[in-house]
């Protein structure tokens, strides 16, 4: 009875942080960050004010949380995408396309734009970013070190490689996902992968 009593407050809870979320997520959408105030959240969400900063002590932290979710989400359908293709060339190809394309998403559901796109990103903690880029490391070192283990690429160090083509990946794609073009962003996916996996030296 203890048990079932406690497994029901948290569920309680979660969900009461899942409808806080929601709310935000709406309000952020239609209004923006800046334009959004925790008793909007509050009245939006359902919920007394004081039981909002039982969860949020402001509305970046909702802001945050929100992203956090919905990074998880998008890194999950990356994985889908990848799991669903064989080669370990066509997994990175998809790790690079679908990743652009769900940062697209990202991007227009928040309305960002670039000229206001430095102000936005800042407002997710460091923690959070940190995480994102971690879970995208997790995904393409497994790509790599497959491909290691099928004989598709030499690689002394994986890791190391993963890290290197994220950072190099990182303000191309934010650029790719601006421009909306896929025909162009196929063509130099294309000729990104042709540098990186033959190289530029005449051989």
């Amino acid at each position: 009875m203890i048990q079932e009593t406690i497994i029901n407050t948290a569920t309680t809870s979660s969900k009461k942080r899942e409808d806080i979320i929601n709310a935000g997520a709406t309000l952020f959408a239609r209004f923006g960050v800046g334009k959004t105030t925790m008793e909007e959240i509050a009245r939006t969400a359902n919920v007394a004010k004081g039981t909002l900063y039982k969860y949020f002590h402001c509305k970046e932290e909702v802001f945050s949380a929100l992203v956090d979710r919905v990074e998880s989400q998008l890194i999950e359908e990356i994985r889908r995408s990848v799991d669903a293709v064989q080669s370990p060339i066509d997994k990175i190809r998809v790790f690079i396309l679908a990743g652009t394309k769900k940062l697209r998403e990202l991007m227009e559901f928040y309305s960002v734009t670039q000229p206001v796109g430095n102000e936005l990103w800042p407002l997710i903690v460091a923690e959070e970013r940190k995480r994102y880029r971690e879970r995208q490391e997790e995904l393409m070192r497994k790509i790599l070190t497959d491909g290691v283990a099928s004989g598709a690429f030499d690689l002394r160090d994986p890791g190391l490689a993963a890290h290197t083509l994220l950072n190099a990946l990182s303000g191309l794609q934010f650029d790719w996902a601006l421009a909306n073009n896929d025909e162009e962003l196929h063509r130099q996916v294309e000729l990104l992968l042709n540098v990186m996996l033959r190289g530029i030296v005449r051989r």
